[in-house]
């Protein structure tokens, strides 16, 4: 019998009209775990490159994540129901990944193939909950909002997985929206306050003065804070908690993803305190100078490293201007940096942002 194939986000099947074979799994409730968050993702065959790259997605959030994919390359065998298996999908799924390319929105919006019969149904749905939708989440993999997102789907709010560099932010990202577990939480209540007892408490003139008050004795206490070997002893720890952040980071993100030879290396020299991360040709230097409270970040062609003596035409070459921290104080006396603007940071700024400045200076070097 000839086959007639059906190219969707359910992939290229070969449909047998007429057919009433059963097969092993067709997304029966019953077969499904309970206890998991169950997922759909829709999705066009673009190309290789896409199918790859949704497989990716479909895996990683399966086991990385603990999600239940429901995916067309898992669950529809040659020669399966496409219709039925795509009404069972939305059906069963508590979520559903719409994973839009300008493909995508082609045969959603002239709802043809596969992926026009999933976003009829998709639609649908929508409509009837359009003030309350948790289920159906876009995620723009190609292409802009214009480009990608069919007409109804305009209205929603939609999760960017374009930046392959960006890859694993992204994807926790997601599971976060997956999970409905977002970033930002909403704060406590608090107790319904007495107005009247409480208005002398905001007085414009009494808040101005009290927070010029307050200024000045945080000043003070600050500056005696400065002097004593507890903060001394809190610096040194920040700068390891520092140090030891950029050592796993760079492990993580430079040995194991890049497959290059890095080395880490700290030392004391004096009062300089430092850490140098190295490749064959460029290095990434954080000097501490304790006596001016001073972290100085820099990148050179090879590590000018204290008491050592090099060959004429042979010295370290400065790549980038040094780029200046230093310590502070919070309100609680805790140790803290601050960026040349009087900007707080803290070390995981600090960490990430050198280290992809290094990624990109290594990319760059390997380019040319």
């Amino acid at each position: 019998m000839r086959c007639m194939k059906w190219e969707s986000s359910a992939g290229a099947v070969c449909k047998k009209t007429g057919s009433s074979k059963s097969f092993a799994f067709y997304l029966k409730m019953r077969d499904l775990p309970s206890d998991r968050l169950k997922v759909f993702i829709s999705y066009s065959w673009d190309d290789d490159q896409h199918i790859d790259w949704v497989l990716k997605l479909a895996k990683d959030l399966s086991e990385q994540f603990g999600i239940y994919i429901i995916l067309d390359r898992y669950d529809l065998p040659a020669g399966g129901n496409l219709t039925y298996f795509m009404e069972q999908a939305l059906l069963s799924a508590n979520k559903v990944l719409m994973i839009l390319t300008p493909n995508y929105k082609q045969g959603a919006e002239k709802r043809t193939n596969g992926v026009g019969y999933e976003f009829a149904m998709i639609s649908q749905e929508l409509f009837q909950n359009q003030t309350d939708n948790a289920k159906f989440i876009p995620v723009l993999r190609k292409g802009n909002s214009d480009e990608s997102l069919p007409g109804y789907l305009k209205t929603l709010v939609y999760h960017s997985m374009m930046d392959d560099d960006s890859y694993s932010s992204n994807l926790f990202e997601l599971t976060r929206v997956l999970y409905e577990k977002p970033l930002i939480q909403r704060p406590r209540l608090g107790d319904v306050p007495d107005l009247d007892k409480m208005k002398d408490e905001f007085d414009p003139v009494l808040e101005k003065a009290t927070k010029i008050r307050g200024g000045w004795d945080l000043a003070a206490i600050k500056q005696a804070h400065l002097k004593t070997s507890k903060f001394a002893e809190d610096t040194l720890q920040n700068l390891e908690l520092l140090f030891t952040k950029i050592q796993e980071k760079g492990d993580l993100s430079l040995k194991k993803t890049l497959k290059i030879n890095v080395g880490f290396k700290k030392d004391v020299e004096g009062d300089i305190r430092y850490l140098a991360v190295n490749t064959q040709n460029l290095s990434l230097l954080f000097h501490y100078y304790p006596a001016s409270l001073i972290l100085l970040v820099s990148f050179w062609n090879t590590p000018p490293l204290p008491k050592r003596d090099f060959f004429p035409g042979y010295e370290p070459k400065l790549l980038s201007p040094d780029c200046l921290f230093l310590v502070d104080l919070d309100e609680n006396l805790g140790v803290a940096w601050k960026d040349q603007d009087e900007k707080p940071v803290d070390n995981e700024f600090i960490a990430n942002k050198f280290l992809s400045e290094f990624i990109d200076r290594m990319g760059q070097t390997i380019e040319n």
